[in-house]
């Protein structure tokens, strides 16, 4: 029998970085001069970083190139990362996971490469099976495909297997996917939740208690 999955998304769910996320997208804004609420941090929370910076672009007072804009906000986004912690209890969770045979991925809009350097830096590699970021699918969030490649690459069972997600786009993703999913918002304003999920969490203590019940 398949091992259970438990997918987590990164940015804001296993990594501490929505303040910094937020503080790159505001500096980026007023460079380039972007206007209106569809250009907004949580409008825009989720989706691919091609997809943003199109959006972007498309709304900038001045002319943007998407890829000169998209090269230059990977490289703002790179230099924040080293500074970006784990949410809390993450390393428990992790472990909790893992002992109980979960088979644990992240599943991302971020860059791959830069998922995989914050798990090492932060010696959390060893607990993931498997990344699915942003350059790992040809559409992302908020189509199923990132889930779908996550079961098909940890070739966990779908039935056992849960998604925690801390943004709208991504719990539709991952309910696109047919999975359980969670909404998660780390003790911050509850999370706007999709409908259909199975519940919200508050942080990974609420987590745990799900991984225990099943």
């Amino acid at each position: 029998m398949a091992a259970p999955g438990l997918f987590l998304d990164f940015d804001g769910t296993l990594a501490d970085s929505i303040p910094i996320l937020r503080q790159v997208h505001a500096e980026l804004s007023r460079q380039w001069q972007c206007r209106g609420e569809a250009v907004s941090f949580d409008r825009l929370n989720g989706l691919p970083l091609r997809d943003v910076m199109r959006i972007m672009a498309e709304h900038a007072v001045q002319s943007l190139d998407v890829d000169v804009a998209l090269r230059e906000c990977r490289q703002r986004i790179a230099e924040v990362y080293p500074s970006v912690q784990p949410a809390r209890g993450a390393r428990d969770l992790l472990q909790e996971a893992t002992d109980r045979g979960y088979l644990v991925a992240i599943v991302s809009s971020a860059p791959d490469a830069f998922i995989v350097s914050w798990l090492a830096q932060h010696k959390l590699s060893g607990f993931i099976s498997s990344v699915v970021g942003g350059d790992s699918v040809k559409k992302g969030k908020p189509g199923p495909e990132p889930y779908q490649l996550a079961l098909e690459l940890t070739a966990a069972d779908p039935v056992s297997s849960i998604a925690v997600e801390d943004s709208l786009l991504g719990m539709q993703s991952a309910l696109a996917a047919g999975l359980e999913t969670y909404a998660i918002n780390h003790g911050e304003a509850a999370a706007v939740a999709s409908p259909g999920i199975a519940g919200q969490l508050r942080g990974f203590s609420d987590l745990l208690e799900v991984l225990c019940e099943a």
